[in-house]
């Protein structure tokens, strides 16, 4: 090179001449970047500093270190899969629910009714019990699902209440059922 004063603007701010070894420095430390413009005496014009041979060093590129972080809102909201999952135990355990009430109506309404110590009557009871736990085990899978990080959470919102109503309904028939048996 010509001359050894080198002038430089860094974010816009021009700043007084240096010695090309001080400016070789700076890049390599990393205080003078590839966008930076430069000038020489030698040069027509000022030039970004990645335009000057062996003034900004080579990096060889690591995509797993150089790769920018994805964002937190990057694409479309995922869906919450336990979210759905709870909505269609949910689903699941009100229709079982509601066939076993009807089942157990239908077995009352034959002539001499539902005996107390029938294998149906036992049957039906742990049914009964049975959907309450999963309906319980749905609610709490929604539960979960609120607080995941997962945009979506229609489908959890929807399991809790479908299985809440499940449980409150198992509950429900069990008190009024032991009221009766008094």
């Amino acid at each position: 090179m010509a001359s050894d004063d080198w002038h430089y603007v860094r974010n816009g701010k021009s700043y007084p001449p240096v010695p090309w070894n001080v400016l070789v420095q700076m890049a390599r430390a990393g205080k003078l970047s590839s966008n930076d413009q430069i000038w020489n005496e030698s040069l027509p014009r000022w030039v970004s500093a990645s335009s000057i041979e062996g003034l900004i060093p080579v990096r060889p590129v690591n995509p797993y270190r150089d790769a920018p972080e994805p964002a937190d809102d990057a694409g479309p909201p995922r869906k919450s899969w336990l979210g759905m999952v709870s909505l269609m135990m949910g689903i699941f355990f009100c229709v079982v629910e509601m066939v076993m009430i009807a089942t157990a109506g239908i077995l009352e309404s034959r002539p001499g009714g539902l005996p107390e110590q029938s294998p149906e009557t036992a049957l039906l009871g742990l049914m009964l019990l049975g959907g309450g736990g999963g309906a319980f085990c749905g609610a709490i899978l929604g539960l979960i699902a609120m607080f995941q990080r997962a945009g979506n959470k229609i489908a959890a919102a929807f399991g809790i209440a479908l299985n809440g109503m499940c449980v409150v309904g198992v509950v429900v028939l069990m008190v009024v059922g032991l009221m009766i048996s008094k």
